[in-house]
């Protein structure tokens, strides 16, 4: 089975990506009739609620010290939208970083990010905002050009994504979803399906996607491969690798979450294996 060479970027780069991310999104508004993405043009404007969220976000993905100084600056005083989004992106980085090994814990960090932001969690036109904020990167960064969107952008799709199917009869759609924002094909089609009613902004990407091949992010160590040479944890059915020798050696790391994805789908607790070939 033949993998694409290409690692997610975890690295120390990806904050200082999403920063200056976010300072070009002030100029969003400077161009001649701009497209929001369903969004409105208040939601981009320094001072809002949602930039200010949006702040947070990355702060809680981003560990302060690596910040730029005068990058962080700029988003003084933030919106409360912007605020949210650069927390949870800083505590992404932080965890992205810790080699402990429990994504239990990584989760339950990011919870209380959640629980900070409740009132925000539960308002669709923030998510709407995160999806119209990808979008207008994606369309800056990539241009419909081969190339890799910034690292950021699917960070923040795990939150929108997060925000927009949160009831427990959405919990397929969650599932796919949040898999699909690891690969170029599946943020184009995220990105497609959350504005597509709103504007035409995606309708060129979204044909180009189709001719794309179906790739996945293999769990273990985070490469791409083909989607069909890849298989599920029998386990949990949450986590897919590439082979055998893979899992094995991410067992460690994944076995504190099969445990307690089994329990939720009342499977109980046991031995995770991958499926056969």
């Amino acid at each position: 089975m033949g993998k694409i060479n290409r690692r997610r970027n975890t690295n120390k780069k990806t904050g200082t990506d999403a920063a200056s991310a976010l300072v070009s999104l002030y100029s969003a508004s400077s161009g001649t009739n701009p497209c929001y993405h369903g969004s409105t043009a208040d939601k981009f404007q320094p001072g809002s609620e949602y930039l200010k969220a949006v702040e947070e976000y990355f702060n809680t993905c981003r560990q302060g010290t690596l910040l730029n100084n005068q990058v962080a600056d700029k988003f003084q005083p933030g919106c409360e939208y912007m605020k949210a989004v650069w927390e949870y992106l800083k505590t992404c980085h932080r965890l992205l970083d810790n080699q402990d090994g429990s994504q239990f814990l990584q989760a339950m960090q990011k919870m209380r990010y959640d629980v900070d932001h409740r009132h925000l969690m539960k308002d669709p036109e923030f998510s709407r905002f995160i999806f119209a904020f990808c979008t207008q990167q994606y369309l800056k960064s990539n241009n419909f050009k081969a190339g890799t969107p910034p690292p950021f952008i699917y960070i923040l799709l795990t939150l929108g994504i997060r925000c927009r199917y949160s009831t427990a009869t959405q919990i397929k759609e969650f599932d796919k979803y949040n898999r699909d924002a690891f690969t170029e094909r599946g943020i184009i089609n995220i990105l497609f399906r959350e504005t597509k009613t709103h504007c035409p902004c995606m309708n060129e990407a979204k044909a180009i996607a189709k001719t794309m091949d179906k790739e996945a992010i293999c769990n273990g160590c985070n490469l791409i491969f083909p989607k069909e040479t890849l298989r599920p944890c029998t386990g949990c059915q949450k986590v897919d690798y590439h082979n055998q020798k893979c899992q094995k050696k991410h067992w460690p790391t994944h076995r504190f979450d099969c445990k307690r994805f089994k329990i939720g789908m009342g499977l109980g607790l046991g031995i995770c294996v991958l499926n056969s070939v």
